[in-house]
């Protein structure tokens, strides 16, 4: 078994060449909301039991309109 220590997956990961991904424009992002209604805050509750195999939950979102939409 090989072993590869910690300090050379550091420096490998230092020394890899790297892009900043581009800014974030919710304008220009593809999606099914309209652009006119701009999600603020996300709440979710969740009622996880590991001895079940499923899971409820709830979702909340905030929303900033801004604009007025059908």
């Amino acid at each position: 078994m090989r072993h590869i220590s910690l300090a050379s997956i550091l420096a490998a990961a230092l020394l890899a060449p790297c892009a900043a991904q581009p800014r974030f424009d919710f304008d220009r992002t593809p999606g099914l909301l309209s652009k006119q209604v701009l999600p603020v805050r996300y709440r979710l509750t969740l009622d996880v039991d590991p001895a079940r195999a499923t899971f409820t939950g709830q979702a909340s979102i905030e929303v900033d309109v801004r604009a007025p939409v059908a």
